[in-house]
């Protein structure tokens, strides 16, 4: 339990380093069909002063992985021209859909997401995210 928590406050430290050097937004998604899918991570596409939607920032998915009884997922980024890695608590539905809190340095803008695995890409998130 002491190391769970001990684990928990770094990556929050870790989070917080980063915060200084970069403004940093959060959100959560739910990947429908995240392992049968093989989903291998997400674009995050910020809006053009013209509308249209370009890729900002790419997210990678690690291998899923438990720690005292919890399940998590890495993910790695690049946040000032460092890759970071953090690990995102997983929370799964009846349907065995994956739901994680995800991080990304950010702009002010509107957002969308799509996912990829090795078969291509989805289409543009119907949800945005605006900051």
């Amino acid at each position: 339990m002491f190391r769970s928590r001990f684990l928990a406050w770094l990556a929050l430290a870790f989070v917080g380093l980063f915060a200084v050097a970069c403004d940093l937004r959060g959100f959560r998604v739910q990947l429908p069909a995240f392992e049968d899918d093989q989903v291998r991570g997400l674009w995050i596409w910020k809006a053009a002063p013209d509308g249209a939607f370009e890729r900002f920032t790419q997210i990678e998915f690690g291998t899923l992985h438990e720690q005292d009884g919890a399940e998590f997922l890495p993910y790695s980024m690049e946040l000032n021209g460092e890759s970071v890695t953090v690990d995102s608590p997983v929370e799964r539905d009846a349907a065995d859909n994956v739901t994680v809190g995800l991080f990304f340095g950010h702009e002010p803008g509107i957002y969308k997401v799509s996912s990829y695995n090795a078969a291509g890409e989805s289409g543009l998130s119907a949800g945005t995210l605006t900051y």
